[in-house]
């Protein structure tokens, strides 16, 4: 959820979830989720977006 719905550095997300090293957590976030996580929050960020104009039309 802090990767996607906030601006929180990803390197910080990385340390607050217990790995010591941000581009391990990369490594591994790209392995579970064949993105990485700064493509992931964009991908989030638009879909969240789109929906958003949407609801307005």
């Amino acid at each position: 959820m802090h990767l996607a719905e906030t601006d929180i550095p990803i390197e910080s997300i990385a340390l607050n979830v217990g790995y010591t090293n941000p581009s391990y957590f990369t490594r591994r976030f790209k392995q579970l989720n064949k993105c990485s996580p700064s493509d992931y929050r964009l991908s989030y960020q638009q879909a969240v977006f789109s929906k958003s104009e949407a609801r307005e039309d």
